[in-house]
């Protein structure tokens, strides 16, 4: 057949096909479509779309113009009617699972709540929490409990169809939440099928992740798997390199720093006051930091290895414990440096204004996490970078879950149970000392992570835009603000024989 179209889609007659699952956005339609179409171009097998979206829907016409021919309905009123025994089947499975909650709790269901033996509970309570600041007090709602009606029939649907068109390969835009492709992922994980997400990172580089069945316990680039964990072995800087790294880090002035946005913000101000105010306080006793991630973040896109439901839980019953049980050390409690976009500051300043004590203090916005590596003698978190940083700087961190930097040599004090969690935190005067060695390895995990280098699947943005139009195609897709013009620009972008592109010949070597 000849692949030469000005469609970006070629419908191949193959026995396997392509699962390509739509995020419901105009502008990831087309990005992602680019990349499907590689794919699709590649292996030489049929695309077809799932989305909740009706025929009729603008969505579905912009990927009919670009060549897609095959269609699959997820979720509507419709499927309901068609699928009545699986829909039955996912009200009484979902009913039968809520009297378990009201008596094992959301922590059991986050780990153990499986439809087909595939595990979906984290997906689940993450989206529940995800809106409305619903991880202040999640409960057996209604909007919880559709929501588990509705997951367990999407995920029974997309099996359903999976297996039904021999699906050999899944692309999805996001790998978050139990929505359509948050749920085709976790199926191809756990069934071993060849699976793409792909995105643009800070850097405007193309990258493309793969996901396996460790990723649902440990999330994803976790150097607890053996894939990484390999590639973290042929990463062999010199000490000299990985110095000059963490210096130029803190002085914000490293060219391949992959976080360098959320380190800079954590760094805003200079907090002389509150740092002479809890100078003063010290004298002989311990200062712990307690830094917040953001409260509604995907708590389990990092993998299910976590002691808490969810953040804010961790954050509260903390918070509770140094009340009743820690007069001596000085605590001091950070919200995550993106808290403030979206009002989970004001909810953690309306918590700890319920537990007030000589030694429990909220850290100002203007206060630079520079400045708490100096006065803090170790850090309490979830499994944020700064644990990683706080061994960089010899201190010790206590973690309530398994972060992508547990290297067996760091020796984390990582905890996968409240309980040996809470065992940590009443002993904290016994906790060891981190040697040289241990501070050096933590900032070689630190720059090879924010160096990018553990990401082998990347087409880097000065290739990218070596293609004038696929540069054109980039900018007008990153805009903050659209406009109709722009959208009427990108088809004819893609309508530029983009098989011929650099962009087709880097997907084609990497994957």
């Amino acid at each position: 057949m000849n692949t030469k179209s000005n469609k970006l889609f070629i419908n191949f007659k193959s026995k396997n096909n392509i699962l390509f699952v739509d995020r419901q956005r105009e502008s990831s339609a087309y990005l992602f479509s680019l990349f499907a179409s590689a794919v699709n171009r590649k292996y030489k097998k049929k695309v077809i779309l799932l989305s909740d979206k009706s025929e009729n829907d603008k969505i579905i016409k912009l990927y009919k113009n670009l060549g897609l021919k095959n269609f699959s309905v997820g979720v509507n009123k419709i499927q309901y009617l068609k699928k009545m025994k699986m829909f039955l089947y996912s009200l009484f499975v979902s009913l039968f699972c809520v009297l378990k909650i009201r008596a094992s709790g959301f922590l059991w269901f986050i780990n153990n709540y499986k439809v087909n033996n595939i595990l979906y509970g984290d997906l689940i309570y993450d989206t529940y929490i995800r809106f409305n600041h619903k991880y202040t007090n999640p409960k057996l709602d209604l909007k919880f409990i559709k929501l588990l009606i509705v997951s367990t029939f999407r995920a029974k649907l997309i099996l359903d169809l999976i297996i039904k068109h021999k699906i050999k390969i899944v692309i999805v835009g996001t790998e978050h939440y139990s929505f359509n492709s948050g749920i085709a992922l976790r199926i191809a994980a756990s069934k071993g099928i060849k699976n793409y997400t792909a995105r643009l990172n800070i850097n405007k580089d193309f990258e493309i992740l793969e996901y396996d069945s460790s990723n649902i316990l440990y999330g994803y680039n976790s150097l607890k798997t053996k894939k990484l964990q390999k590639i973290f072995d042929t990463f062999t800087p010199s000490k000299k390199e990985v110095e000059k790294f963490y210096i130029n880090r803190k002085k914000f002035n490293s060219i391949n720093f992959y976080t360098k946005k959320t380190f800079k913000k954590a760094n805003k101000g200079s907090g002389v006051n509150f740092i002479s105010k809890i100078l003063r306080k010290k004298k002989d006793n311990r200062v712990i930091l307690y830094a917040s991630h953001a409260l509604s973040d995907s708590t389990h896109t990092l993998g299910v290895k976590f002691s808490f439901q969810d953040y804010y839980n961790q954050f509260f019953r903390t918070l509770n414990y140094v009340f009743k049980y820690d007069n001596k050390n000085i605590w001091i409690f950070r919200c995550h440096p993106s808290s403030n976009l979206n009002g989970e500051r004001l909810k953690l300043f309306d918590l700890i204004k319920r537990y007030k004590k000589e030694n429990i203090i909220f850290c100002p916005v203007d206060v630079p996490v520079k400045k708490l590596y100096d006065i803090c003698d170790l850090v309490v978190t979830g499994r944020g970078t700064i644990g990683l940083e706080f061994i960089c700087e010899g201190k010790q961190a206590i973690l309530s879950g398994v972060p992508r930097y547990a290297h067996e040599n760091l020796n984390l004090n990582c905890c996968s149970k409240i309980k040996h969690y809470f065992k940590l935190i009443n002993k904290l005067d016994r906790l060891g000392s981190i040697n040289s060695n241990k501070s050096y390895l933590a900032k070689k995990i630190l720059y090879f992570y924010e160096s990018g280098y553990f990401h082998p699947l990347k087409i880097e943005n000065k290739i990218l835009y070596k293609d004038k139009q696929l540069k054109k195609l980039i900018e007008i897709l990153l805009k903050k603000r659209k406009r109709s013009i722009d959208y009427k620009i990108v088809p004819k972008i893609l309508n530029n024989q983009f098989q011929d592109s650099t962009f087709y010949s880097e997907i084609e070597r990497l994957i």
